[in-house]
């Protein structure tokens, strides 16, 4: 897992807005770091289970993220250009 506050990319072409569901015209990414589990299961306990296997990821600007559509994309470490993670869910986009 990679360590907190680790710049990674997400891609995709899924919805550029939790409002509207607008699709992009071109594949879109956003830049996201890597959120300690703890903070991430705090985050989350009134909504979702996030157990070990799960990596948190989002910026605190809340300005973006992936969205509804964008699931199964890469989540890429920035720096190594390894593929870390995968997307897989969330509540809105760029909420936490």
């Amino acid at each position: 897992m990679p360590p907190v506050e680790t710049k990674c990319s997400v891609t995709g072409w899924g919805s550029m807005s939790h409002r509207d569901g607008s699709i992009p015209a071109n594949l879109l990414v956003a830049y996201v770091n890597i959120i300690g589990h703890d903070k991430c299961v705090k985050d989350y306990a009134d909504r979702h289970e996030v157990d070990d296997s799960m990596i948190c990821a989002g910026i605190k600007a809340r300005e973006k993220d992936a969205c509804q559509g964008d699931s199964g994309g890469p989540l890429v470490d920035a720096s190594s250009k390894k593929q870390v993670g995968v997307v897989s869910w969330g509540f809105g986009c760029g909420r936490i």
